[in-house]
């Protein structure tokens, strides 16, 4: 899941490698509502069913997710609200300053594998794709997310993103 407009097309970049590495089994692409690129490239490497074109229920699809693949944005947000892992790709250069604000605040609330960097999209080789995935996969959460102050830890870090980018 990219956002709602995936501005690089991440997610064919990120099925080319998932094929490419053998890691594709189980995968599922949710396109947002802006989704500017051709869908029908994504078909060569999934079932239509497989791909969720602006889903409804958002939140109960990567709650069922034992990771998600995504960009720095609103949806890493909300995969630490819910307690799903994530593999982060920057869509621009300059997202990599926020890795390490992101990577510090996540191991220090939900663990040392919840969010798992990879980095600027364009500079992604495979034994790091295969190495950040097998983190993901392998995460145990060490806290109740749901009885937990993890939102207003978000709010938090959010502040501390703008107040880093400005």
């Amino acid at each position: 899941s990219f956002g709602g407009e995936d501005p690089n097309n991440l997610t064919l970049a990120v099925l080319k490698k998932l094929k490419r590495t053998g890691k594709i089994r189980n995968t599922k692409v949710i396109i947002g509502p802006y989704y500017h690129h051709k869908i029908s490239k994504i078909f060569d490497y999934l079932d239509e069913e497989d791909v969720i074109i602006n889903p409804k229920n958002i939140y109960e699809l990567f709650s069922k997710s034992k990771y998600v693949i995504t960009a720095v944005g609103v949806t890493l947000q909300e995969l630490f609200k819910i307690g799903v892992p994530s593999v982060v790709i920057a869509n621009y250069k300059h997202d990599i300053s926020e890795f390490k604000i992101i990577k510090d605040f996540a191991s220090q609330y939900m663990g040392e594998k919840f969010v798992n960097i990879i980095g600027y999209y364009k500079d992604i080789d495979d034994t790091k794709f295969i190495k950040m995935n097998e983190h993901a996969s392998s995460y145990v959460p060490n806290i109740n997310v749901e009885s937990s102050d993890i939102g207003s830890g978000i709010k938090d870090l959010n502040n501390l993103l703008d107040s880093n980018l400005n």
